[in-house]
């Protein structure tokens, strides 16, 4: 176990139990009903309710779908979607209507890992690093959730378009200055997609690098 400033920081949940705090902290702090939906390794969700049927997609600056990580994902949409459809019917929620809807890359998210530990990082167009779900505030160390490595199956990978290097270098920095005593592996987890219609985000998804489905959300 590490010592130091990282024992301070560090929490240490079940895989699910993370999750579930990811998304009700994501609720609290968008303050717009947005609700999370979860798929797990074990193809359980979790999800916090919604009070609205999407939201705006005012601010939402799209990241170029031209690199090869970038693009496989796009193209694994379809089958992403189908998955999360259907994990949604088998719990009773509905699924929006996306016809006309296009999907946008909003964010990549970032994998650090550090003493047989995992956190999520998320990075959008801006190319600022941010705690996973959590774009409305700044980088926050200590409120990154760890999760034991081996509960995170999803496939992740090394950056190979520009904007995932640009994006790997950038979480590199900000935990190096957060924990400048430790070794950090950072690496890409996945891609969030959203679809938009009418200026309105109505579906948030998640997939890893072979297009598994990681999340799914409004």
């Amino acid at each position: 176990m590490i010592a130091g400033v990282r024992a301070v920081h560090r929490r240490r949940f079940s895989l699910l139990v993370a999750v579930a705090l990811l998304l009700v902290c994501c609720t609290i702090l968008a303050g717009c009903g947005e609700s999370k939906e979860t798929t797990a390794g074990d193809g359980s969700t979790t999800s916090t309710p919604s009070a609205v049927s999407g939201r705006s997609a005012e601010g939402l600056e799209p990241i170029p779908i031209d690199g090869p990580g970038e693009t496989a994902a796009k193209d694994a949409l379809p089958q992403a979607l189908d998955a999360a459809e259907q994990n949604r019917a088998t719990a009773g929620q509905a699924w929006p209507d996306l016809t006309g809807a296009e999907p946008v890359l909003e964010a990549y998210l970032l994998r650090v890992t550090m003493g047989g530990e995992v956190a999520l990082l998320e990075v959008r167009a801006d190319g600022t690093p941010h705690n996973l779900y959590a774009y409305q505030k700044a980088f926050d160390a200590g409120s990154l959730v760890w999760v034991p490595e081996e509960n995170v199956t999803s496939t992740f990978g090394s950056a190979r378009s520009d904007r995932e290097k640009d994006a790997v270098a950038a979480v590199e920095e900000v935990i190096a200055d957060a924990f400048p005593d430790e070794n950090a592996e950072v690496v890409i987890h996945g891609y969030r997609f959203v679809y938009v219609k009418n200026e309105m985000i109505l579906l948030a998804i998640e997939v890893d690098l072979e297009g598994a489905l990681i999340s799914v959300g409004s």
